[in-house]
């Protein structure tokens, strides 16, 4: 669709703005690959979710847009500090030390080096 960019998650074209629950103030456009399904925020106009949508960071997501899959370790920002931590569905917690509050922003961690790759 025209005007709407690709998903961040899988990279899949086949995404599509919606109508929730059928009602006319409820809006946000969703990843249509079946192995994917992330989903944008609801907002009150289609216009609206499809400028959300396609609002990206510099690959920071903020907690008011999505949330990692339950128990994903994933890099946390508080506005202080970074830390690796899980979302458990009552909070994040870091391993071994308890929960974390006021966590703003997270990101996937990135890949672990390949075996005899090269340094950068």
């Amino acid at each position: 669709m025209t005007g709407i960019k690709n998903c961040p998650f899988c990279g899949s074209s086949n995404v599509k703005p919606y109508n929730l629950l059928g009602q006319d103030t409820d809006y946000a456009v969703a990843c249509c690959q079946i192995d994917c399904g992330a989903e944008g925020p609801d907002k009150s106009t289609e216009q609206a979710a499809i400028t959300a949508w396609n609002t990206r960071t510099d690959g920071w997501i903020s907690v008011t847009f999505d949330m990692p899959k339950n128990k994903e370790k994933v890099i946390i920002h508080n506005s202080k500090n970074m830390y690796i931590a899980h979302y458990d569905g009552w909070g994040w917690l870091l391993s071994g030390f308890g929960y974390i509050n006021n966590v703003t922003h997270w990101m996937p961690l990135p890949n672990p080096p390949t075996k005899g790759g090269d340094a950068k």
